[in-house]
């Protein structure tokens, strides 16, 4: 019951660790140049390092201390491809489950690649080709967008909101905010003024407060649809249309250009809400039918034990009369023999 509040924490705590990346990246980028941030990434690799090298080795032990014999034979039979995608094909949930993941996914790393230049562009056509973009200082309000989503969708699953439609309308947002600022970037740039920048600024939040929606959201669908036997080889597979997408965009860039890569991230999120909106109907229906089905047990089970107690109740009574009219007939008896004995009594005297 605490999976999607779980996983709306973790990636709230994740759009934190973000936005205080990009603020350093800023301050470096200012001190050293645009590679800046470059010389400073190695700083936290090594910690990270350390840290896994200190705790990570103890809790693997106390893990495998905890584990029982039947898991070692588990362990012996992995999962292998084929099953994976055997599970894949024989469940329509799981198989538009990946499409979702991978569409969105695929969008969002287009949006990666898109997001900057789109910015610079807009931002020195408003102010001059000299203005300095403050990359670092626009990432972390990204994030910390990504960060409110995370909260929004911990406080909405808090109130008994289901995550497929939920899901549903993340992706018809991200959509229509990835489809707003072509109209911006279709504009020649002596015409690209403030109000401009902000709506693309804007449409750009927007995006990552969807995306800071999507990760808790989607992690709780495949924690709740994927077996845990193959949950890793199944991910594995969802993410190969996700790259070729990727690296087929990326080839295409010179052709497609930034807005035409940023129309087919809008139309691929617009894919994944209508397959979305699919597996929606498809889970709500499964859950209508549980539900009936609970409640067909529930009115069976009332009905078997009011039989029972009638039952019993009959049992009850036929044992009381049986024992009633036992006593009846040994009373009765008892009252002949006993006028017998007072009737040759009195004929003695």
């Amino acid at each position: 019951s605490y999976l999607g509040a779980t996983f709306g924490l973790a990636y709230s705590c994740d759009a934190v660790v973000a936005i205080a990346a990009g603020q350093m990246a800023q301050v470096a980028a200012v001190r050293l140049g645009p590679t800046g941030p470059f010389y400073y990434s190695p700083l936290f690799l090594i910690m990270a390092t350390v840290f896994v090298l200190l705790f990570w080795s103890k809790e693997g032990e106390a893990s495998k201390k905890e584990q029982d014999k039947g898991a070692s034979s588990l362990k012996k039979e992995k999962p292998t491809m084929k099953e994976g995608t055997e599970i894949i094909m024989s469940d329509p949930k799981i198989l538009c489950l990946g499409i979702v993941q991978s569409l969105f996914e695929a969008s969002m790393y287009v949006f990666v690649i898109c997001w900057s230049p789109l910015m610079k562009m807009a931002i020195q056509s408003a102010y001059g080709e000299s203005t300095t973009v403050p990359y670092g200082k626009i990432f972390s309000c990204f994030m910390a967008a990504c960060m409110l989503g995370s909260t929004v969708f911990g406080f909405l699953s808090g109130h008994q909101l289901r995550i497929p439609k939920l899901l549903f309308m993340v992706t018809g947002i991200a959509s229509l905010s990835l489809a707003l600022p072509l109209k911006v970037t279709s504009k020649d740039a002596s015409s690209i003024g403030f109000g401009e920048v902000i709506g693309l600024y804007t449409s750009f939040l927007a995006f990552e407060a969807c995306v800071g929606m999507y990760f808790p959201s989607i992690g709780t669908l495949r924690g709740a649809l994927l077996p845990d036997a193959h949950r890793s080889i199944i991910m594995t597979l969802f993410a190969v249309p996700q790259n070729l997408i990727v690296v087929v965009v990326f080839l295409l860039l010179d052709h497609l250009g930034h807005k035409g890569s940023l129309a087919l991230a809008s139309f691929l999120l617009g894919l994944a809400a209508m397959t979305m909106l699919w597996l929606d109907y498809r889970m709500l229906e499964e859950e209508q039918r549980r539900k009936h089905i609970r409640e067909k047990f529930r009115t069976g089970a009332m009905r078997a034990r009011l039989l029972g107690m009638a039952i019993s109740g009959f049992t009850d009574c036929l044992k009381k009369s049986k024992t009633r009219d036992a006593r009846e007939v040994a009373l009765d008896r008892s009252s002949r023999e006993s006028y017998a004995s007072f009737g040759a009594s009195s004929m003695l005297y």
